[in-house]
């Protein structure tokens, strides 16, 4: 058994515990004497204003007797709300043309049934969603995009939205019929494509759709989207005005859209050399299937740039430099309609293929490349000029029927081997089908015109000789390897004959200028050893 005294501080103690919980759990009740601290300079001085207090000074006694403000004068520029919660009595708020946004402190009043917030820069009324007892807003001339409902608020009567971005007022659809205004709304879509659908849901309080008005040719709108067809609208800003088509209906919007043409998909163009060099020509813009139908000229800086493809989708390009690179093959642009004007000059060119197929080409510099054929240059019948130069061109002639001006200096023509004594077929002709001048061409070698000659076996070895049309057009050097004749041990009448015919020798040696004996005497000595060589090789059948 506990004594009576024992008892006493068990009691005692529980008592205390249980005053110190409740201390914990339970906040502090204000006192009707406590101050309250209003940040916003302009809602502070507003509130004292009715109160007829002192500036800093406001008690939760003296704002939980205010019922009414009205802070619309310039004498009470007001930004924030926030510590109008503090007057939980407000049943009516007017602040009107000031920088207010935030509406979350006045979600607190219970008692507030006329808001007046015209000309603000609010974008959010869901924190006045639940006050139940809102009969009158008034949020007109602010930045509203979106109305959230208003299905609690019960006994909402009247609401003026206008001057604000909506197109759907239908969360006011439970305030009275009539009692929502909803004019002068500016809403500016997003830029569209032409013939591409632009969503756009039109809704009045009532349910109704505003009807267009004065809507320009080739504009249809449905409601969910408005489309514009007419290909004279791309470039343009269209305004489409909406107006209510109910009696009861308020909402009236101006749509205003630009409308730009479909710009088709993106492009990646591999090599960044030239990629770079069309997103300059775009303006930074981006590279698409359309955009590049609008470059018309295309001129890139020598450096890295080493292929061209992407060239063949710009289908209206005029005039193309990319001179002094690495670019091999021209393939992208065959059959481009309108490029008239092709400088690849100083790359690594070797088929001019492509270019015979641009029927407007009318220039070409491929000058410093590894072109050895023309001809495929005779398909651009409106080709006029022609740099060929520093390449490695012998035949100009395919070329003739053009009325081009050719300029091919300083070719550079390696030759396959020769063999002394057997005829190698070349053709060494200008853009007018004529052989060029010839020069330092050995002794004992001769060209007609089709076949170059080495006749001495003094030739074997490397030879050279250098060419000139009169014009001085077309002019070049030839580098050839002649090697000797191989003896065989075939019969006599199928031995390769290793010296010249008599009348050819005769022909040779006697243009250097030698006298008839002693031309006479080398042919002679040309046949005495062509019989030593028959005699040996007789010999080495027998053993």
């Amino acid at each position: 058994m506990l004594s009576t005294r024992m008892r006493r501080f068990a009691v005692l103690g529980i008592t205390t515990a249980v005053g110190a919980s409740l201390l914990l759990v339970s906040p502090a009740q204000a006192a009707p004497g406590d101050v309250v601290v209003i940040n916003d300079p302009g809602l502070a001085r507003c509130l004292t204003g009715v109160t007829g207090g002192t500036t800093g000074a406001l008690t939760e006694g003296q704002l939980a007797a205010i019922t009414t403000i009205d802070c619309g004068s310039l004498l009470y520029p007001v930004s924030s709300l926030e510590g109008i919660q503090k007057a939980p009595n407000l049943t009516s708020i007017t602040i009107r043309d000031q920088n207010v946004s935030d509406l979350s402190p006045l979600a607190a009043l219970p008692n507030l049934s006329s808001l007046t917030l015209s000309g603000n820069q609010i974008t959010d009324l869901q924190p006045l969603t639940g006050l139940a007892s809102l009969g009158v807003l008034d949020v007109s001339n602010n930045n509203l995009s979106v109305v959230p409902s208003f299905a609690r608020s019960g006994k909402l009567a009247r609401v003026d939205v206008s001057g604000n971005h909506l197109l759907d007022v239908s969360g006011f659809s439970g305030v009275f019929a009539g009692g929502v205004k909803a004019a002068s709304q500016k809403v500016t879509l997003p830029s569209v494509e032409l013939n591409t659908p632009s969503p756009l849901t039109l809704l009045d309080a009532d349910g109704s759709v505003p009807t267009p008005t004065a809507v320009a040719a080739g504009v249809t709108f449905v409601q969910g989207t408005i489309t514009y067809t007419d290909p004279a609208l791309v470039g343009t800003t269209q305004v489409t005005e909406f107006v209510p088509s109910s009696t009861s209906g308020t909402l009236s919007v101006s749509v205003t859209q630009n409308v730009v043409r479909n710009l088709g998909a993106p492009v990646t163009i591999a090599d960044k050399a030239l990629q770079s060099c069309v997103a300059t020509e775009l303006s930074g813009g981006p590279i698409t299937e359309v955009t590049l139908t609008d470059i018309t000229s295309l001129a890139c800086p020598a450096g890295s740039l080493t292929s061209l493809e992407g060239v063949e989708k710009m289908v209206n390009l005029q005039s193309l430099a990319v001179a002094e690179n690495t670019i091999v093959d021209l393939s992208p642009v065959t059959g481009l309609p309108l490029l008239a004007e092709v400088n690849v000059g100083e790359n690594a060119v070797t088929d001019l293929s492509p270019l015979g197929t641009l029927p407007a080409l009318t220039t070409a510099d491929v000058s410093g490349n590894k072109v050895s054929d023309v001809s495929a240059l005779a398909g651009a019948a409106k080709l006029a000029v022609l740099d060929v130069s520093d390449n490695r061109v012998a035949d100009l002639s395919a070329l003739a029927p053009l009325s081009a001006a050719v300029l091919a200096t300083n070719q550079s023509i390696q030759l396959s081997d020769a063999v002394v004594g057997t005829p190698f077929a070349f053709r060494l002709l200008d853009s007018r089908r004529a052989v060029p001048g010839i020069s330092a061409l050995a002794t004992g070698a001769t060209y007609d015109g089709k076949s170059l000659l080495y006749g001495l076996n003094s030739l074997v070895g490397a030879q050279s000789f250098n060419f000139t049309d009169p014009s001085g057009s077309f002019t070049g050097r030839v580098q050839q390897n002649v090697v000797a004749a191989q003896l065989t041990d075939a019969p006599q009448s199928q031995l390769v004959r290793v010296q010249p015919t008599k009348a050819t020798a005769i022909r040779s040696l006697a243009s250097t200028g030698a006298s008839e004996a002693s031309v006479l005497l080398a042919v002679g000595a040309g046949a005495l050893l062509a019989g030593a060589a028959v005699v040996v090789a007789a010999r080495r059948r027998r053993v």
